[in-house]
């Protein structure tokens, strides 16, 4: 296997190819024999597809206020607390 396929993985999932090959070698999907890459089928058909999801992060659900008042807090800048 050689790396136009690696590349074309990449350029599909928008995945750096380094990425690709190093999490498949992690996860033992991917043997390095002899300058080749060889894919171990087994592993890689029977490990289940959520493992390798993107996860997203809504923004709407990013919601965070502060514990103090925000405008008194500009009023202090430049004084010193006793």
């Amino acid at each position: 296997m050689g790396t136009q396929f690696f590349l074309e993985m990449s350029n599909e999932t928008g995945i750096h190819s380094s990425d690709i090959i190093s999490t498949m070698l992690e996860n033992k999907m991917l043997k390095y024999r002899d300058g080749n890459y060889l894919i171990n089928k087994k592993k890689a058909f029977a490990t289940p597809l959520r493992m390798f999801r993107r996860r997203v992060v809504h923004d709407a659900k990013l919601i965070w206020e502060p514990e103090f008042d925000v405008d008194d807090a500009f009023k202090k800048m430049g004084t010193y607390v006793d």
